[in-house]
């Protein structure tokens, strides 16, 4: 057993650690947020999910909201407009892999409540992610396998509680990554490029 194991002074703390389950390993997500919230509209929502969006509760007994549109055959702007009527529940949007346009962000600017964004593998460039200044409470950004860069991403370094960037592929790279990391210096960015 571990506990029978010789420890020198450099293993205790780390062994204390392990136990009370205190490690820090980066920043954190939280799941929901502590406010409460009004249940959406049934009907708003079904509107939604006639469009092919799937949506579900983030967490048991949570009347958040996450939205995926992997089974929308075609994203476009009414869709999208479709999101503002649960825009106080919805915290959660998969939008990767989608058609979505820059046009389109606009409306998901106007979606605060919005802490976790996935535009991966979608046409997003600098102009859209400009118009995301407004999500205030957004901790974690997707824009792996789009035309975003540096600078498109430079204008959300207001978001304050911005934790983790997934940003890999073609619009950063090479000399770009220390500076991504003096702009948001708290956050976590993934880069990919695993071995």
């Amino acid at each position: 057993k571990v506990k029978e194991l010789p420890q020198d002074d450099n293993m205790k703390p780390i062994l204390a650690l392990l136990q009370s389950g205190e490690i820090n390993d980066g920043p954190k997500l939280s799941i929901i947020p502590e406010k409460t919230v009004v249940s959406a509209n049934e009907s708003d929502i079904e509107k939604l999910k006639r469009a092919g969006v799937a949506i579900a509760p983030v967490a048991a007994n949570s009347n958040y909201l996450q939205a995926n549109f992997i089974a929308v055959d075609s994203v476009d702007g009414k869709v999208i407009q479709l999101l503002e009527a649960i825009k106080k529940q919805l915290i959660w949007l998969k939008l990767g892999s989608t058609e979505i346009t820059d046009a389109d962000m606009a409306a998901i600017g106007k979606l605060s409540a919005l802490t976790r964004l996935y535009l991966d593998k979608t046409n997003i460039a600098d102009k859209g992610i400009a118009q995301l200044t407004g999500l205030s409470n957004l901790e974690y950004i997707n824009v792996a396998g789009t035309k975003v860069s540096v600078a498109g991403l430079g204008k959300l370094k207001e978001l304050k509680k911005l934790k983790q960037i997934f940003v890999y592929q073609p619009g950063v790279s090479g000399n770009d990554w220390s500076g991504l990391k003096n702009i948001f210096p708290g956050a976590k960015i993934d880069t990919g490029g695993y071995v």
